[in-house]
């Protein structure tokens, strides 16, 4: 893979959805394996540790889905989140869900999680 030219490689390491190991996996990232580049976790419950982590080392992280007021309310400087908040899209969005009369409200929902290349 190349990015601006460069050949780069991905490191993807597991957290199990687990805001200790995402700690640990970016201090290690950072400290012992020297990435040049992080990248937020999913969701908002992992980003929050991720980004401390990362401003201790004056580390930016671009995330695209830990936008909940419990991480944008850190007000980090390294944090550049690249879809819009949590509370300015998906809360007024669940409200209007919810104001459906039940006839009209949802049978199901569902949300995609594709594998990495």
């Amino acid at each position: 893979m190349r990015l601006l030219g460069h050949p780069i490689q991905l490191k993807i390491v597991n957290d199990n959805s687990d805001p200790g190991t995402v700690t640990t996996n970016y201090t290690q990232l950072i400290s012992q394996d020297h990435v040049n580049f992080t990248f937020g976790p999913f969701p908002s419950l992992l980003t929050a540790p991720a980004v401390l982590v990362a401003a201790r080392y004056h580390y930016a992280v671009p995330e695209g889905a830990g936008g909940a007021p419990s991480v944008l309310d850190l007000k980090l400087p390294n944090l550049f989140a690249v879809s819009a908040p949590v509370a300015d899209q998906l809360v007024p969005f669940a409200n209007w869900v919810a104001s459906r009369p039940a006839s009209e409200g949802p049978k199901s929902a569902a949300i995609g999680n594709p594998k990495p290349a």
